[in-house]
């Protein structure tokens, strides 16, 4: 920790003081950019994280499922749509909630 003479009252002073203890002039104004970092926190309560994480889930298990019907496919047993309107439940769920997150981000 260097001392710096203050340009106002010429008294030393630490070089990490936001202002002079004898004269109040403001030192802050020479730290470092990396000292003064802004950072943007987002504050995602954890409702809408687990309905996100439950909404990609159901995603991946209905294009799993859709996978599998598609490989054992036979012509007498008709389409399977279980896997498709499972993906499409997930789908809307992630986009719903998405939006529910946009919506009440603070």
């Amino acid at each position: 920790m260097a001392l710096i003479n203050c340009p106002e009252c010429s008294r030393e002073v630490s070089e990490r003081a936001p202002s002079c203890p004898n004269c109040g002039y403001p030192l802050a104004s020479k730290t470092t950019t990396s000292e003064t970092d802004i950072r943007t926190i987002q504050k995602t309560s954890k409702k809408f994280k687990l309905i996100t994480a439950a909404a990609v889930i159901c995603m991946i298990v209905g294009l799993i499922w859709f996978i599998i019907d598609f490989k054992n496919f036979q012509a007498s047993d008709g389409p399977k749509l279980t896997g498709p309107i499972l993906m499409a439940i997930g789908l809307a769920a992630y986009i719903m909630n998405k939006i529910q997150i946009w919506w009440h981000h603070d």
